[in-house]
């Protein structure tokens, strides 16, 4: 089984808080990879509290975003509603870093699907951007 996996494709890091022209600029191409993929899709969302000001990641990038219940914790408009078309699970990511602990919500989402090793990942370092990660069990 295949998944693909959409990394933090939320409102603040596209044109919010730290939003870029680049962010922007890849929307219409990750809604694209989402409707074409033969597969199950995986949406993550970076998700803060009100507190994130007070939090270590707040005291070092003091700039609040994906605040939970916020516009800018949504994903954003076009990813959603592809999100939507394409019955993906989305699950919050609630600490920085957090995706060495998805893969236990991986497998609670998709029970008996395991193992799912990373393909392909794109880490962009000291860089705000999101990206698309493709997980997938290479026995089938």
């Amino acid at each position: 089984m295949k998944v693909l996996i959409v990394v933090d494709m939320q409102n603040d890091f596209i044109d919010g808080s730290l939003g870029t022209k680049e962010a922007v600029g890849i929307v219409d191409r990750v809604a694209e990879v989402m409707d074409s993929f033969d597969g199950a899709v995986i949406c993550t969302r970076d998700t803060h509290f009100a507190d994130y000001l007070e939090t270590s990641e707040g005291r070092k990038l003091p700039v609040e975003h994906c605040i939970e219940g916020t516009k800018g914790h949504a994903l954003q408009d076009t990813i959603q509603k592809m999100a939507e078309k394409k019955q993906a699970v989305v699950m919050n990511k609630i600490t920085f870093g957090a995706m060495n602990g998805l893969r236990l919500d991986i497998h609670i989402a998709f029970p008996g699907k395991y193992p799912i090793d990373l393909d392909t990942c794109m880490h962009v370092p000291n860089k705000t951007i999101p990206c698309l990660s493709i997980f997938y069990n290479r026995s089938g």
